[in-house]
Order: C-alpha cells, then structure tokens, then sequence
C-alpha cells in the first residue's frame, strides 16, 4: 500500500471558499475516477494556517497513476483546476506507506478525532530503520497506553523527503489531548524512551489538524 499526503497552503482569506468548492465540485469529480482512494481530509488548527492536508490509498504506484491520468484527462477536472488557478501559495506531494508495525491492534485504533495530532519528524540519514526497532521495542506500547487512539503511522515512501516518520494521533478536545500528554510526559517509561529517541532524529514538526465533515477519518 502507499498514500498520498498532499498539502495545500493557500493565500490567506480563500481557505473557506475553497473548501467549500472542492466539497461540491472537486471531492465528486475525484471519487469519479480515484474511488476509494480517498481517505481523509483535514484543515491546520495550529501550525501552519491556511492549508489543507489529504491523503490517498493505493494499492500500487502503477494504481495511483492509471487512476490519476482518467482524472487529469477528464475535462470537467480541468475546468476545476483552471477555477482554482493562482489560489495557493504552495503545493507539495510526498508518498508514505505503512510503518513496519502498522497497524497496531484494533483497540487502539479507535475512538474520537476531533483534533488531530499529526506528526512529521525527519530522522538522521541512516537512522530510520534504528528509530523504528526502539519504537516498536520501548516507545509504542507506552505511547498507546496514554494516548490510545492511533490514526496512522507512516515511514517516508519513493516520492517527496526521505528518512521521514508521520504519525496521526485522534483526542476528543484539546483538554483531552493535553491531559494525555501530559500524562505520558511524566511516565518514567516514556522519559527513558525519549533519551534514547531523540539523538535518532533531525527535525521534529507538528501541526494540529481537524477533519473536515466530508472527511472518512473524524
């Protein structure tokens, strides 16, 4: 499997307007030729303001761009691309696909998304695969057991930055999300696992999504 993750920042005061449009206009035409494809789609809290975050399944890259040319070819796309035109201060794309313990257990991988922690960190040339065997082995079963609801952890795919982790993580509210955290932050468990985590990593970002009402992950 691999995913789109598509960000979209636009000029500041159009961000309403255009999710409105693609509600009614672009989402439908996408469906139309992506299918199931679609996953979720969210709007930037805190962070980054202005901007939209979407992400795409596919089965394959060979899938993601039969499905993408029908899309690109049909005519009323286009049109919805032209009415778009000169809207967005920047677009990016990057393909990730699953961690290699994803997905965790059921039990953790539900409850409410209100807000959504989404969480890019870039690690150290040569230390992903170092990251991802101290997750799995002291990070995950204490991370799980605080905040329970993990939406998607995800590594760095064939297109966009390398050497990336993006992990999504759903709380109720943000008093909910701050009294996990916390709760996690204080957990010896954790701060022991932190020490050894951070020498691993580069760049540490985060943002605060929401889905939005069309979105299938809320």
């Amino acid at each position: 499997m691999i995913i789109d993750m598509r960000t979209y920042t636009l000029f500041p005061g159009l961000i309403a307007g255009y999710v409105k449009d693609y509600e009614e206009k672009g989402l439908p035409l996408q469906k139309k030729h992506l299918g199931d494809a679609f996953m979720g789609y969210f709007q930037t809290e805190f962070g980054p303001l202005n901007q939209v975050v979407h992400f795409w399944r596919y089965d394959s890259m060979a899938e993601r761009e039969a499905r993408r040319a029908r899309m690109v070819a049909d005519p009323q796309w286009v049109a919805y691309l032209a009415d778009n035109k000169g809207k967005f201060v920047a677009q990016v794309n990057q393909t990730i696909r699953p961690a290699p313990f994803w997905p965790v257990p059921d039990q953790y991988r539900n409850g409410p998304a209100n807000f959504i922690d989404l969480r890019i960190y870039t690690a150290k040339s040569g230390h992903l695969a170092d990251y991802f065997k101290l997750y799995e082995a002291e990070g995950m079963k204490v991370q799980l057991g605080h905040i329970g609801h993990c939406i998607g952890y995800f590594q760095s795919g064939d297109v966009g930055p390398q050497h990336q982790i993006v992990h999504m993580w759903g709380y109720s509210d943000l008093n909910d999300r701050m009294k996990r955290r916390a709760g996690m932050a204080a957990d010896p468990a954790w701060q022991a696992y932190i020490k050894k985590m951070t020498p691993l990593l580069a760049t540490m970002e985060v943002k605060l999504v929401r889905p939005l009402p069309f979105s299938l992950i809320k």
